[in-house]
């Protein structure tokens, strides 16, 4: 009876789908594939990728970075550069668990690359028919003056009151507030046309609130624009009226007092005021005044203090010296906007009218023109710093018609005839008071090997980026199970100082030398939802990105071009679910000989651990028919490193 793992089939239940409560798209069912050779799925998501164009309106699909860097380790390990006998394991179903809360929400601050992987939705189909699992999935929205693609990864989802019921909406942070009401008013079947929006505000205790109408003349306006959170309530009725919530009692009524029916339409921006206005009172000095923080806008905050503090700067915007420079014309600037909305912050700030004020104005005209810096995700201020003052230059360009200018060369000539040279040529296309204020030049020497011809140029600088000194090493914390260790108890941890860049072959080294083993006897691997994923030996140990733990394992002293390295996890019966397992103990790795080591024998090695002999021979009972049927058959006829045999 052959028995062979490349042709096996998982069988798995028909996918299911539902929706967070954050609005992400979720399939919870298992992909059901024939398994194809990892050079083949590398191939296939390749020509997906390579072709795809981010579109408004697309949908794109969160990987975790975790299990994505499994994969591409099992699809892209070549078996001329692995050792022998261990190849990267196939990864299991997928899993975004690391990105998500115990609620199904999406955890706040989460990075590209660093926490997760975007797909599009062509790829992501490849991913789930090949492994299953749990996606969650975010819309592509404009953003900017540009209207650039970008995946809104943390949309908001609001309350809104419609006669006695609460829903939750979700929509996008750029969806205007007439949207949100269309897509309330559709949702009970009623006309939005005939239908008000208003937010509700309470008071500190929560004890009262009162309903204020958002004009008409804002429902045009984004709920990024005003700030709109999670959890914020809303309600949608026919007319204008004040609504009370009653403490305690959670119940509704609408005041009918002529006061209430003869104030004037109260906007959303009053209603806002108190988020986002400046708080009045004199500052300990003139200048020394704060910026509020709109929600992850520190990094924005201390590049605006810095600047606000270089006197010259300021007082040529104070002085309104600005507004004769300000060149609107200019394709590289933003036709004013961005130098007429910093003008306008630094002269509230100095006022002497403020002890803080709320960069409101100032970050939504910043976010039109530079979409990286709208919303309220964490950024770099240098960035936001250099996009800042390159802004500015170009607003406040007074150079209308730039000419060309042909680069000068030194061809021997002092350094200061060289430089004056360069900088009359740079100020022909670029005249500003940043220029005055903050930019210099940069002296390059360049030698030609051959020639030995020296070639020196001076560049325009307005910022010098240098890096902050790092260590080369790397702690890397192992756990170790010794070859004659009957137990899982009996393992030890150790932890190593190694060079970021080195391979895992040479850390695999260090292992073994410190254990007293040949290298060869020692086996690494990444510990991920209690199953090991074996390290390939060209990995850096700089590209390991575990959100579990690494386990080495001391193998028996089988020659390597004989040997095959099998997983082994012990599962059993859940105190929870009798139809469920838990794991036993941490994972074991075994190194057995493919071409006289039988499945019988596998099966006593993996119950000769002793972590639980007795429950593994009662919950085998798979393993023990597959023994009955080839118990004579060697392991030679088993898919290489397949993860499968366990």
């Amino acid at each position: 009876c052959k028995w062979s793992l490349r042709h096996r089939r998982s069988t798995m239940p028909e996918a299911t789908e539902t929706t967070t409560s954050a609005g992400a798209h979720v399939d919870t069912g298992k992909g059901a594939d024939a398994v194809l050779d990892p050079a083949e799925e590398l191939k296939r998501v390749n020509a997906v990728l390579e072709k795809d164009v981010m579109k408004v309106g697309d949908t794109y699909y969160l990987l975790a970075a975790h299990w994505f860097a499994v994969w591409s380790d099992y699809a892209n390990a070549a078996p001329d550069l692995v050792s022998s006998d261990v190849i990267p394991s196939r990864p299991g179903p997928i899993d975004n668990s690391a990105l998500l809360e115990a609620d199904g929400t999406l955890k706040p601050k989460l990075l590209e690359k660093n926490d997760y992987e975007l797909l599009p939705e062509e790829a992501w189909k490849l991913f789930f028919s090949w492994y299953g699992g749990e996606a969650v999935s975010r819309k592509v929205i404009a953003v900017g003056m540009q209207q650039k693609a970008q995946v809104e990864l943390y949309p908001i989802t609001v309350k809104v009151l419609y006669g006695k019921d609460v829903t939750e909406v979700t929509a996008s942070r750029v969806s205007t507030f007439s949207q949100l009401r269309h897509q309330v008013c559709t949702k009970h079947n009623i006309p939005p046309h005939k239908y008000a929006m208003f937010v509700i505000e309470q008071d500190e205790d929560e004890a009262e609130a009162t309903a204020s109408e958002i004009g008409e003349q804002l429902m045009q306006s984004t709920l990024e624009e005003f700030q709109v959170e999670n959890d914020q309530l809303f309600e949608v009725r026919a007319g204008s009226a004040s609504l009370m919530l009653t403490a305690g009692t959670g119940s509704t009524s609408a005041s009918s007092t002529s006061a209430a029916s003869s104030t004037a339409t109260v906007t959303y921006a009053s209603h806002w005021s108190s988020r986002v206005s400046h708080s009045e009172g004199s500052p300990k000095a003139k200048g020394a005044c704060g910026l509020a923080n709109l929600g992850n806008t520190c990094f924005m905050n201390s590049a605006l203090q810095c600047l606000s503090n270089t006197i010259d700067l300021t007082q040529f915007f104070l002085s309104d010296g600005y507004e004769a420079d300000v060149n609107e014309e200019n394709p590289l600037g933003t036709k004013g906007f961005l130098v007429r909305a910093y003008a306008a912050l630094m002269k509230d700030m100095w006022s002497d009218k403020y002890t803080s004020v709320a960069p409101v104005e100032f970050k939504k005209t910043l976010g039109k023109f530079a979409p990286q810096f709208s919303g309220y995700q964490q950024q770099d201020s240098q960035e936001l710093l250099s996009f800042l003052l390159d802004g500015l230059h170009e607003d406040l360009n007074r150079v209308r018609d730039k000419p060309y200018v042909e680069a000068v060369e030194s061809n021997g000539r002092p350094d200061e005839v060289v430089s004056a040279e360069s900088w009359e040529a740079y100020l022909k296309r670029n005249d500003s008071k940043v220029v005055e204020l903050f930019q210099g030049q940069l002296k390059s020497k360049l030698v030609c090997p051959d020639c030995q011809r020296v070639s020196i140029t001076f560049d325009p600088l307005m910022y010098l980026s240098l890096p902050i000194p790092t260590t080369t090493d790397k702690v890397m914390q192992v756990l170790y199970w010794p070859p004659d260790a009957a137990h899982h108890s009996q393992l030890q941890r150790f932890g190593f100082s190694v060079p970021k860049m080195s391979t895992m072959k040479e850390f695999r080294e260090v292992v073994a030398k410190h254990v007293g083993l040949p290298p060869a006897q020692v086996v690494v691997a990444d510990v991920y939802t209690g199953r090991p994923f074996m390290q390939g030996d060209i990995k850096i140990i700089n590209d390991c990105r575990t959100t579990g733990y690494l386990m080495a394992y001391g193998v028996d002293p089988v020659p390597v071009e004989e040997r095959i390295i099998v997983p082994i996890v012990q599962r059993r019966p859940s105190t929870y679910s009798k139809s469920s397992k838990s794991l036993a103990s941490h994972p074991a790795i075994i190194a057995v000989r493919k071409e006289k080591t039988s499945y019988k024998e596998l099966h006593e090695r993996a119950t000769a651990l002793g972590t639980l002999p007795h429950s593994l021979q009662k919950c085998t009972t798979l393993l023990r028919k597959c023994i009955t049927l080839i118990g004579s058959a060697t392991l030679v006829h088993a898919r290489k490193g397949h993860s499968g045999a366990r």
